[in-house]
């Protein structure tokens, strides 16, 4: 008898684009291929076009691998129909995760899609800090019922298996509380995404949780600039350095854009124990203290996994560097707080892109490009590298766009760059601009030696780990003196 029970259908919007980043469609094939597995739904994967036009509909492959796998798994060709926007009719929800340069753009389309939506609930999961927003004061007036969503993790394909996988090994979501309204509409739905399996979290403001998720993904930025995986750039102290220093330019920043208020950056979605302050020194620790607390944490990336941001510029797209961690650069500039670490390796990231895809940047530039000096002044090309030395592949670039036959995958099965460039001329670099700060050898003192750095007065990283690995050392002897003690008896 419950063979024959209908299923809920649940129309997932994703942005399909050649020129933008891919990031929406990856996190659309994972969230397919979650909801796959549940059993409990019919899947409509519906691309979205900024430029008006009807998304192309043709049959993919897509692969996914599980949380706490390693083995890809397909999605059956039954579960999934990738169909046009009218198809959103007959959905009993939606689930958007368009790029966040086609949010406002989708609402309208959505809006004159749907007239009469009373009760079909809008699940904003997006990567970015203003989409959520965004999308519930388009919609709220047009009668959607909107669920406001934070997603903890960005997806890319495997290295081995082009399976789309989250760069996370814990990866979370968080959603709104329901209002009394919404529960009559959207608990149902709820409880169907609620069985995906990734971690989910409830809270009553997503605002803390959200921008937690840029602090942390400092990472991505970073390994866009170091190449290699996320791993790679992880297992380099000198990197890690330069990722602490961005995430305490970060979440001071984000203090101060608090005005005192009682929200701070929330890491609730990388790990419910983790705060900013506490990644920072553990960043700054040797390898193998790193090593040891992030493995502990269940915070290691798997190996071969990159950085959404890096696999847009090998696949000869423009990345969402606008809309993620140009964002902590813009609050910096607004609340005229001081990040130069963060200004620099985005001055970086924005040549590179700029040498390019020009015609991108102009097209994106605007009220939601950031300004680099707060006066709006040229980007600069890297010290040495005018050219930003990247070499994009025909086969990924933007003219003779083919469809992938897997979902998230790569021309050549995997994520091997084929945009060569220099990654140890761009750190290089990275780190002579911040040794041509002005007022460096007050504020910062860098030298690739050490590592040592200091901001805006506070004690030094090197200082830091000192003295906790003294710490963990005298804490480890004490587990094995007790250890060693009750096994005697």
């Amino acid at each position: 008898m419950s063979s024959n029970r209908l299923k809920p259908k649940v129309g997932i919007v994703f942005s399909q684009t050649d020129k933008f980043s891919g990031e929406s469609l990856n996190l659309a094939s994972y969230f397919c291929g979650l909801l796959s597995s549940s059993g409990y739904s019919e899947i409509y994967m519906i691309g979205y076009q900024s430029d008006g036009m009807p998304g192309e509909v043709y049959p993919r492959r897509i692969k996914y691998i599980p949380r706490g796998e390693t083995a890809p798994k397909e999605v059956p060709v039954s579960d999934v129909t990738f169909a046009h926007f009218h198809a959103l009719l007959d959905c009993h929800l939606i689930v958007l995760t368009v790029n966040s340069n086609d949010t406002k753009s989708c609402c309208a389309k959505l809006a004159e899609t749907l007239p009469n939506p009373q009760n079909i609930p809008v699940f904003s999961l997006q990567r970015g800090v203003r989409n959520s927003t965004i999308v519930k004061e388009e919609l709220d007036s047009k009668g959607f019922t909107v669920i406001e969503g934070a997603v903890g993790f960005a997806v890319v394909p495997d290295a081995k298996s082009s399976a789309v996988v989250a760069t996370m090994p814990r990866p979370a979501i968080l959603f709104e509380r329901l209002s009394k309204e919404a529960v009559k509409v959207a608990d149902g739905p709820l409880r169907l995404l609620e069985r995906m399996d990734v971690d989910v979290s409830f809270r009553k403001t997503l605002t803390p949780q959200s921008w937690g998720v840029l602090v942390y993904e400092n990472l991505h930025a970073l390994n866009i600039l170091t190449k290699g995986s996320l791993l790679d750039t992880l297992s380099d102290r000198e990197c890690r350095l330069v990722l602490a220093l961005m995430v305490r330019e970060s979440y001071k920043v984000l203090d101060v854009a608090a005005k005192g208020g009682v929200w701070k950056p929330d890491l609730l979605l990388i790990h419910p124990n983790l705060t900013p302050w506490i990644l920072e020194m553990v960043l700054a620790l040797p390898d193998a203290l790193f090593f040891s607390v992030f493995w502990w944490l269940r915070l290691l990336p798997a190996t071969g996994i990159i950085s959404p941001g890096q696999l847009d510029i090998v696949e000869g797209r423009k990345s969402m560097l606008d809309w993620h961690f140009a964002e902590l650069v813009q609050a910096s500039e607004r609340h005229k707080y001081d990040a130069p670490v963060c200004t620099l390796v985005l001055r970086q990231l924005k040549a590179i892109e700029a040498s390019l895809f020009p015609d991108l940047i102009d097209a994106s530039s605007g009220e939601n490009s950031p300004s680099l000096s707060g006066t709006g002044e040229e980007i600069p090309a890297m010290r040495g590298s005018p050219s930003g030395s990247y070499n994009r592949s025909p086969s990924h670039g933007l003219a003779n766009p083919s469809p992938r036959k897997t979902v998230g995958g790569m021309a050549g099965g995997g994520q091997s760059s084929t945009a060569a460039y220099n990654a140890t001329h761009h750190m290089d670099a990275l780190m002579q601009a911040l040794n041509d700060v002005e007022g460096s050898s007050e504020r910062f003192g860098q030298t690739r030696s050490t590592g040592k750095s200091v901001i805006n007065g506070h004690p030094t990283l090197a200082e830091w780990w000192f003295w906790i690995s003294r710490l963990f050392a005298v804490v480890g002897l004490l587990v094995l003196i007790v250890f060693l003690f009750l096994h005697d008896y």
